[in-house]
């Protein structure tokens, strides 16, 4: 039970249980989806998982539809649903006879595609929209990271693009996929082993805690892989 401004709130369990349930269940889901006889179970929980969690980020889209941020926020999660989305299509092995059976075809792989197409525009339009907080982001022995953060942002605006019209999509998918794996590389794991510098603590703000890198790093790290599963399950000249 807590409280807020004099009133109170009850939960069947409280909020930490219920994050170390989520962890534990997507542990869980992970571990099975390295092994073919349980990958179809675990996409077929993992994907509503997914769309319940991206309808979360809604209600924020509506409150704030003139701020960039939302559809940050949004296209962040945008990006695990394409690639559950993507998984789901490809190893959920449902019967013809399901109600389901739609969502495992060659057009729902497509309309995945255009999913995360969709939704990493405004993720790299972030990167020009707060420009500032990019430059803070970038290694201080990159030169000239003004340049650089515009260059990742019309990089991601470059990658949707090609994915919505289809020109190059495995390409643009493939590429979306490197861009966040260099940020990892560049920005997270040296956060994570020696810790974050002055100006990603500037951004993130300096009491953010000990769990701030891992949680950035796996942060990028899970869209990076949603990306990719994207791209090695699209032809290099899809069909429209």
């Amino acid at each position: 039970m807590r409280r807020r401004n004099g009133r109170s709130r009850g939960y069947f369990i409280g909020e930490g249980a219920r994050l170390r349930l989520l962890s534990a269940g997507l542990l869980i889901t992970a571990l099975a989806l390295l092994f073919r006889a349980t990958s179809h179970w675990a996409v077929r929980i993992l994907l509503p998982g997914i769309v319940l969690w991206q309808l979360l980020k809604v209600p924020d889209l509506i409150a704030a539809p003139t701020v960039e941020a939302s559809y940050l926020s949004y296209g962040e999660t945008a990006i695990l649903l394409a690639g559950a989305w993507t998984l789901f299509a490809c190893l959920a092995n449902l019967a013809p006879s399901s109600p389901f059976a739609f969502l495992t075809t060659e057009r729902s792989l497509r309309l995945a595609r255009l999913y995360l197409g969709l939704w990493i525009i405004p993720i790299g339009l972030s990167h020009i929209v707060y420009h500032e907080a990019t430059v803070l982001l970038i290694p201080a022995w990159i030169p000239n990271r003004l340049f650089f953060a515009y260059l990742t942002g019309a990089g991601q605006i470059a990658s949707g693009l090609g994915l919505i019209f289809n020109i190059f999509p495995r390409v643009a998918a493939y590429a979306e996929a490197a861009q966040l794996w260099i940020y990892t590389l560049l920005l997270w794991i040296p956060a994570v082993l020696y810790g974050p510098s002055a100006d990603v603590q500037a951004v993130f703000g300096a009491s953010s805690g000990p769990r701030m890198p891992w949680t950035a790093l796996l942060v990028t790290w899970f869209p990076a892989a949603c990306a990719l599963a994207v791209a090695q399950n699209t032809s290099p000249k899809s069909p429209s």
